[in-house]
């Protein structure tokens, strides 16, 4: 690691990041702002990144307004932990059989079959998912908004 280049270290640290699910965005601010940025995120022991969710998701719930939108399989997950607990806390207080634990879930399976880790599926079901630490969308709907603009390109110079 040492003989990296700091541009090869710093592609290295982006790409260990998005494996682990996190995504980049850029912030711009005044140098007082990021000042008091900085002053937080150490006095909480935590990155940036993750100071700055922090305060949005504060925001959010001080304001009453925090609407989480998941991904279907996160729904579905979320949906299953709760029915779980439920059963757990019913069987806990007597209400049913201790054989009910080793019941299926009754919470309905997803839509569609989840793409496999790491791999994320476009709005269109005929096209293959993609890697998200490679591509940031949809290399086929990439491909067709480059060419696109390669038309448009085209047109404007030819008249």
């Amino acid at each position: 690691m040492a003989d990296l280049t700091p541009a090869a270290r710093v592609e290295a640290w982006r790409k260990a990041k998005r494996k682990q699910g996190y995504k980049f965005v850029g912030l711009w601010m005044t140098p007082a702002g990021k000042g008091e940025l900085d002053a937080v995120a150490w006095d909480r022991q935590q990155d940036l990144g993750d100071c700055v969710l922090d305060l949005v998701r504060f925001y959010s719930a001080a304001q009453g307004t925090a609407d989480v939108r998941l991904e279907a399989r996160q729904q579905h997950r979320i949906e299953a932990n709760v029915a779980d607990d439920v059963i757990k806390r019913l069987v806990a207080a007597g209400a049913v059989p201790s054989t009910a634990l080793g019941a299926p879930s009754v919470v309905p399976a997803p839509l569609k079959e989840p793409p496999p880790p790491g791999l994320k599926q476009c709005g269109n079901p005929a096209h293959p998912p993609y890697d998200t630490n490679e591509h940031d969308e949809c290399p086929i709907h990439a491909s067709e908004r480059k060419q696109r603009y390669r038309d448009k390109k085209a047109k404007q110079r030819s008249g």
